[in-house]
């Protein structure tokens, strides 16, 4: 018995089931020779890899107390094979995709995160998620962290402390004082959630009805 190595493909084929045939011919001495054909089948198994990804940064900026705000990351595959990615648990204030995520070769993936704080603060984290490749025992895993930044502030509100309110006249009823200070939520582009006080100015509309927060 005799073993032969052999080699199929070359460096710059792409991922895929290839068929060929390889002949095997002999000549014995002092008799005829013959051949034989067999049927090779072999398949190329693409490896994946995730673009720009570790030390990526999800940031929310301000996000008011008591409400969920929700971001989303980017994920785009360059290697040739497809890629399963798994993410880690996360802690409060965060949370984010729960399961695995696969994104194909050569594609495209969103996933989101969310951040959802009970109280004022700033938190930061490593979110961690592994890749490999959807073919089980191709390639080896791979871990990949994400850095999630999110601060709660609490809503602000709008008071008039120096100012003596609306007094509101519809016909036929009494005079009716409105409410001289209103819940508002403030824009982050127009006022900080995290400053202690901060002077605007506004104007103030009288509504034509009985409504006591009748002014915005």
């Amino acid at each position: 018995t005799v073993q032969y190595m052999l080699q199929f493909g070359h460096a710059s084929i792409s991922a895929g089931v290839y068929m060929a045939t390889l002949e095997i011919c002999w000549a014995p001495s002092g008799g005829s020779g013959g051949s034989l054909q067999v049927p090779i089948r072999y398949e190329v198994v693409g490896i994946p890899h995730l673009s720009n990804l570790n030390g990526s940064v999800v940031d929310w900026g301000v996000v008011p107390v008591g409400e969920e705000v929700e971001r989303g990351l980017d994920i785009e595959n360059v290697g040739t094979g497809d890629a399963q990615l798994l993410f880690g648990s996360l802690d409060e204030p965060f949370s984010g995709p729960i399961g695995e995520v696969v994104v194909e070769a050569g594609g495209k993936g969103r996933v989101a995160f969310r951040c959802k704080p009970l109280n004022a603060g700033t938190w930061r984290v490593d979110a961690w998620l592994s890749m490999r490749s959807s073919r089980p025992g191709i390639g080896e895993e791979t871990v990949y962290y994400i850095h999630l930044i999110c601060q709660g502030g609490d809503i602000p509100r709008l008071s008039t402390d120096h100012f003596s309110g609306v007094l509101l006249i519809a016909p036929g009823s009494l005079p009716l004082h409105l409410s001289p200070s209103v819940p508002a939520q403030w824009e982050s582009q127009v006022t900080s959630a995290v400053e202690g006080a901060t002077t605007v100015t506004a104007t103030l509309v009288a509504a034509t009805n009985h409504d006591p927060y009748g002014c915005s």
